[in-house]
């Protein structure tokens, strides 16, 4: 192994089907799109991912993305599990501004629909 090489990919793609899985769930809310309060990362341990349902195994990168309050101003916390990517590609949702619209309509801040 040559020096610094990781022991697995760098980068993870999300197939058309796990990009979509994960771009609905931020239009239909399942997703936050509120900046999380701590971010963790480690191996997964098998539990499904929050954003696009397959299994997070034990030799991929997963996020736990934790909010501590929760949503429409409710006392407890809420926890995320994602895989790289598509925490990756919520990030990126965030980030440009996209909203949460009725199932079919992901748009951006200030863009006509």
């Amino acid at each position: 192994m040559q020096r610094n090489a990781l022991p697995y990919p760098s980068e993870v793609p999300l197939t058309a089907d796990q990009r979509q899985r994960v771009l609905d769930a931020i239009t239909t809310g399942h997703l936050r799109l509120d900046p999380p309060t701590k971010m963790y990362a480690g191996f997964g341990v098998g539990r499904a991912c929050d954003g696009c349902g397959e299994a997070i195994d034990r030799t991929m990168v997963e996020h736990e993305v934790v909010y501590e309050n929760g949503r429409d101003g409710a006392s407890s916390g809420e926890v995320l599990h994602l895989h790289l990517g598509c925490a990756g590609l919520l990030d990126a949702a965030r980030r440009q501004g996209v909203k949460a619209y009725a199932p079919g309509q992901v748009g951006r801040e200030g863009a006509e629909q």
